[in-house]
């Protein structure tokens, strides 16, 4: 192992460093953008155990500009640390519903570890736990839930267009106990799924619900099929139980046709690629140019198999 040479200072960081590894990091001040363009192209094939000599090189860089160099260079990086974690989580089957939206929140906090959110969500989730039983319905379940999750927890919410930047990040969400309509939903259908209860993320226009289930299907002639085994909805900005005719009402004001696809529910990986979706929609209405919307779209992509990811090529 070695040491790094910055600048004449050496750099405490344990990765084996190459004279290649130095020569590069002498040579991201270089006035010369294809020289630094091709300088940032090598040092990204590093990867993220170079992000340290990085960070040291930054340290003892009095060059704004410079620094700004060596960010780009770090946060390009850090996105390819997290899509392959993405790809790595998509690829084995989008299992954990808590594990995706928190590799979402690494965008946010690169360094998040999940202890401390995944504690909290699974003291709530005892909680509920020990409400629950067999011979609850699906509304008094839902009621057990909603009471914990709203009142115990005393978690709060936005609607999309309401939502603040922290809203979009699971860990901020239970740190603050605030999220908008989609990570609430996206923790209470993690809670249904930890919990056996038959609940289901279902995405309609501008609005997240959760679709509570019967096994009993219910009049064929009154709804289709996609509906038919629906009992009622839950609004996971406040936890109040809806009704089919509600729903109606609802799609009425909007003049939209009530289609299927607003009744399916959602797959793990639909979830957290809308995830990524919105929260990227939410930073381009802020500016239309904002570097954070480009990356959460190029995130989106990765989840939804759109693009390789070898390359940042889009960021």
């Amino acid at each position: 192992m070695g040491n790094a040479l910055i600048n004449g200072k050496i750099s405490p960081f344990t990765m084996q460093v190459t004279n290649e590894l130095n020569a590069l990091l002498s040579l991201i001040d270089d006035p010369d953008t294809e020289v630094y363009e091709s300088v940032s192209g090598k040092l990204l094939d590093y990867g993220k155990p170079i992000i340290p000599n990085l960070e040291y090189l930054w340290e003892n860089q009095p060059d704004e500009k410079v620094q700004e160099r060596i960010e780009g260079i770090i946060r390009k990086l850090q996105l390819a640390e997290l899509a392959a974690e993405l790809v790595a989580w998509r690829d084995a089957g989008c299992q954990d519903l808590l594990t995706g939206a928190l590799l979402v929140s690494k965008y946010d906090q690169p360094d998040l570890t999940f202890d401390s959110t995944l504690d909290a969500i699974e003291s709530l989730r005892k909680n509920i736990w020990l409400e629950l039983n067999n011979f609850l319905t699906p509304l008094e379940q839902a009621k057990v839930m909603s009471n914990l999750i709203y009142q115990y927890f005393q978690l709060k919410g936005n609607q999309l267009r309401g939502s603040e930047p922290d809203d979009f990040f699971l860990f901020k969400v239970i740190r603050r106990k605030q999220g908008n309509s989609l990570t609430n939903a996206l923790l209470y259908q993690a809670l249904s799924q930890q919990l056996n209860v038959d609940a289901a993320l279902v995405a309609f226009p501008h609005v997240y619900m959760l679709a509570f289930y019967s096994s009993s299907m219910m009049d064929q002639a009154a709804y289709p099929p996609e509906r038919a085994s629906i009992q009622f909805f839950v609004d996971p900005v406040t936890g109040k139980a809806y009704t089919q005719q509600d729903v109606e009402m609802f799609f009425k004001r909007l003049n939209i046709e009530p289609a299927a696809r607003f009744f399916s529910p959602l797959s793990n990986q639909e979830i957290i690629s809308k995830l990524l979706q919105e929260a990227a929609m939410y930073f381009r209405e802020i500016n239309s140019d904002c570097p954070k919307a480009k990356e959460l779209f190029y995130l989106y992509d990765v989840v939804m198999e759109n693009i390789p990811t070898e390359k940042n090529e889009r960021l």
